[in-house]
């Protein structure tokens, strides 16, 4: 039912097995379930199984070395499971929007900034350098700014202008907060760099977000050149975005956060590394296998020869892929930002495929208040 854009069914045909969590997969079973209830709205009772989730990720994190040691001579698949890093990440983004649902804004800031801590901590384990989350970024800079936390809200804009000193977005949001602030010298430092004249919105104005999840994030499959070690492949997603119409005004959603490729190089960086352990897991069997042989061939060398030939065989066939993965997040994640003159709205969201054909349509009703935000949460899968 997931799988066909059917959230709410989804939810309710899995209530039976809520209590059943235990097991090796149990920080998929928890993300999945967050992300199904979530996708549903029911955001509290997502918030339950992604706190969960990120509990299991903190406990497993204190046994990283001992964790990282067993996986050389074990098969991964008899190992817990201890999420993908952009799995691990992506739970903090849910539980975020889950509080900004609840218009629980303090909690919301909090999971921002575990968004952060999580991908400096991967990234000291992995000694990659992932790209840094637009996504969480402008969302922290955007609930500091509904908090009133002004100078907070201008830290991250400015975090966001320097990963990114194209996007508009940034160099808006640092005009805009230096206005707020009536920081003048600096709001016109900033409008002789972007050459722009900053014009403040009505003061009876306020601005519609909408959020869109779109697609599903890629799956994990054997690689294709060496099934030992697993490789995402990503997966079709009809809708590319979301034109909006509320009053007057047309906008649409821009994509922040590119799941699916993220997670693809991601994986993609780590395969010498990958080999190397399942190599090394490999290589412990066969010796395993070797020593048992020769005992064997002490007292019939036939057998021996017959009984190693035949432990090496499933010491290969047993270290496979391990292919599991939470398979409910987003391809990608994407945001509209609309200001509004106070009022009721109706608003038209628009469903477009590659081809900015409409595939789909809907109202939703909503109430725009001078100086505050309203959210519009919308998640597809196909």
């Amino acid at each position: 039912m997931f799988f066909r854009g059917d959230f709410a069914g989804a939810a309710a045909m899995i209530e039976p097995y809520d209590k059943k969590t235990e097991g090796r997969d149990k920080i998929i079973y928890c993300m999945d379930r967050g992300i199904i209830l979530h996708s549903a709205g029911e955001y509290k009772r997502s918030n339950d199984y992604l706190l969960e989730a990120a509990e299991i990720v903190r406990k497993y994190d204190l046994i990283h070395w001992d964790y990282e040691v067993g996986k050389f001579i074990t098969n991964e698949n008899l190992e817990d499971y201890r999420g993908e890093d952009y799995e691990r990440i992506l739970v903090h983004a849910f539980l975020a929007l889950n509080y900004i649902g609840l218009n629980q804004m303090d909690e919301a800031r909090i999971e921002c900034k575990q968004i952060d801590q999580t991908l400096n901590y991967v990234i000291q384990q992995r000694g990659i350098d992932y790209k840094q989350s637009k996504f969480s970024i402008l969302l922290s800079a955007m609930i500091y700014e509904e908090l009133g936390e002004y100078n907070e809200a201008l830290i991250d804009y400015k975090r966001l202008y320097n990963l990114d000193q194209y996007d508009p977005r940034a160099k808006e949001g640092l005009m805009r907060i230096c206005h707020l602030l009536n920081w003048k010298d600096e709001l016109q430092q900033w409008e002789k760099t972007f050459n722009a004249k900053f014009s403040p919105a009505p003061a009876d104005s306020g601005e519609l977000i909408v959020i869109l999840e779109s697609g599903l994030a890629p799956e994990k499959v054997p690689h294709p050149d060496l099934v030992i070690v697993p490789k995402y492949q990503k997966r079709h997603a009809g809708i590319r975005r979301i034109k909006i119409r509320a009053g007057n005004i047309i906008a649409f959603t821009e994509l922040l956060d590119d799941i699916e490729n993220n997670m693809v190089s991601t994986l993609d960086e780590r395969f010498v590394g990958l080999l190397a352990k399942r190599a090394v897991a490999l290589g412990v069997k066969m010796v395993t296998a070797d020593l048992i042989a020769k005992e064997i061939e002490k007292k019939d060398k036939e057998a021996g020869k017959i009984v190693g030939g035949i432990l090496k065989t499933l010491a290969y066939l047993s270290e496979k892929a391990d292919t599991r993965g939470v398979y409910t997040f987003p391809a990608d994640l994407q945001m509209s930002r609309i200001k509004l003159p106070k009022g009721q709205y109706s608003v038209e969201l628009h469903y477009q495929d590659n081809n900015n054909s409409s595939v789909g349509y809907e109202t939703r009703q909503i109430n725009i208040e001078p100086g505050k935000k309203s959210w519009i949460i919308i998640r597809t899968v196909h």
